[in-house]
Parts: C-alpha cells; structure tokens; sequence
C-alpha cells in the first residue's frame, strides 16, 4: 500500500512542479443521500500563489472500525476524529485548497442481502463567524458499489485515495445557505469572512454498509493552502 502522505504529495506534484503555483477553481455535485464536492483542479480567477497553512497527520495505534448491528441491512456510520487541522486568520485571504487522505480497509462477507458499501471522507469546519452550531460539514466521496444481487463470497477491499476541493465564497456560498438558511447575499458574504477567520478542520469517515462485516480507518492526513 502506498502511505497516504505520499499520495497527497503526489497529487500537490500533479497539479504544480516545484516553485511553481497551485491553485484550484471548485465545483460541487450531490451523490443521493452522501453528499459529495467534486475534486477542483483549474487556476482561480483572482488570488495569489497558494501557501501551504495547515498540515496534520495521524497514524493511528488501533484503527477506527465500524462495525454494523445488522449486515443485512444498510446502515450509516461514522469513524470519531481521525486527525485535526488548525487554519490561521488572515484578513487577506481570499480562498483555500485543501486535500485530505485515510487509508481504510473493509470486509465483504456471504449473506442474505446484497452488498453495498457507500460513504466519504467528511470534512467539517469549525469557525467563530459561523452561526450556531459553529460548524458544518461536506463529504468528499471514497469508491462506492451497490449490487443488486445477494453477497455470496467473502473479500478484504483496501483503499488510500486522496480528495482534493478548492473554498472560494462562490461555492462555500450555497453549501452555508443551506446549513445556516441565509440568504444568497448573507452567505456569500459569510463565506468570505469565513475564508479569512481561523478556521478549526476535522476528519472522519462516513459509510453506508450492508453485507460489510467491519470498516476500518488506520490513518488521516488534512493538507489546506491557502492564498
């Protein structure tokens, strides 16, 4: 298995060689009941060169398993927090980009009803400018697979990918628009204050099993650049 960091580190060297700049124009797209953003890879249309402002890791000693009440029947859950980011205020700050990673691993097993295993890494961001609860969430998606047939074999699936969103005000506008229920001008608005606050960022996992006898998380990685 490659190490999470080094596939994060593989995918900063995609998007920029050495001394040259990052930047990263998002888009958005719902998946039914996980939301997930889509990945963001072309040039912003205003900012500067991006920095890196936050960087954590954790390699965990016990990994984080789900385990379900029921394998024949779809169930949603979700790790504890595998790894914290802080972000540092900056008044000029105009958007960020940020990557996260969790090499996870889990077990498909014979029975009565089909597998399904379904899910994301789930971002969450904490920040003084936002609203009660001060926080919210969005899901950046791991591979998914439904079947439409009962489960008859047994496999170990192992996985590491990477997910990668840039946070401009014109995409974090809507998503704190539907937390928060502001108006479209409010949340635009919130979004950019938002992008310059300190900003606390979490990870977990989140899956949607059947058929799945335990999931696994053994690491998180949280990298934010920023402008």
């Amino acid at each position: 298995m490659i190490p999470a960091i080094g596939i994060l580190a593989a995918f900063v060297w995609t998007l920029a060689p050495p001394k040259s700049r990052i930047g990263a124009s998002p888009s958005a797209r719902n998946l039914g009941s996980e939301p997930a953003l889509a990945l963001a890879a072309s040039p912003p249309s205003s900012g500067g060169a991006l920095s890196l402002v936050a960087s954590e890791g954790a390699f965990l000693d016990t990994p984080l398993d789900l385990v379900p009440a029921d394998i024949t029947v779809a169930e949603t859950l979700e790790t504890p927090v595998a790894v914290t980011a802080q972000v540092p205020k900056d008044s000029n700050r105009t958007h960020l980009f940020m990557a996260v990673s969790g090499a996870h691993s889990w077990h498909q097993v014979p029975s009565s009803a089909p597998y399904r295993l379904t899910g994301s890494y789930r971002v969450y961001l904490s920040s003084s400018v936002l609203p009660p609860p001060g926080k919210f969430s969005f899901g950046l998606g791991l591979d998914a697979q439904i079947d439409d047939d009962v489960s008859t074999k047994g496999v170990t699936y192992f996985r590491d990918p990477a997910g990668a969103l840039g946070l401009d005000p014109k995409i974090l506008g809507p998503i704190l628009s539907s937390n928060f229920g502001l108006s479209q001008q409010d949340a635009l608005q919130m979004a950019r204050d938002l992008i310059r606050s300190d900003i606390t960022i979490t990870l977990t996992v989140r899956v949607r099993m059947r058929s799945v006898e335990v999931f696994s998380l053994e690491n998180g990685f949280v990298q934010i650049w920023g402008d």
